[in-house]
């Protein structure tokens, strides 16, 4: 009785079904951190986009702030001028006497000589 050895045909199917098991067990595990590096990237971009986002909102409420402060103080500025050209017209009336007397005449009742003022109530 010769011994031969017997031959072992089931092992390459085994080995051949380990290997598909090995092969795709890697390719999940190359999926797994694909993910994990897509979803990482995934937060940092979110994270970013949002940062920008606040400092733009940010700088649009300071610019609005300021743009409605110079519109106040545009205004203030016209007021101002126009009160300015009003003095000045009545400095330029005060520096004439025809004026002066007028006022005295209305206002404190100064009279002319030989001249009888009557003052009567307002209607007021």
């Amino acid at each position: 009785m010769s011994a031969v050895p017997k031959r072992n045909v089931v092992k390459p199917v085994e080995d051949h079904q380990e290997k598909e098991v090995i092969s795709t067990n890697y390719q999940q595990a190359k999926t797994r951190a694909l993910l994990r590096r897509l979803s990482l990237l995934g937060i940092l971009f979110g994270m970013t986009a949002s940062f920008f986002a606040y400092v733009h909102f940010q700088d649009r409420s300071q610019i609005n702030e300021g743009q409605a402060e110079q519109e106040a103080l545009s205004e203030e500025l016209t007021a101002l001028q126009a009160r300015q050209t009003q003095l000045e017209r009545e400095i330029e009336l005060l520096n004439d006497e025809e004026y002066i007397l007028k006022i005295a005449r209305t206002q404190y009742f100064f009279s002319k000589d030989g001249e009888i003022i009557f003052s009567m109530p307002d209607e007021n």
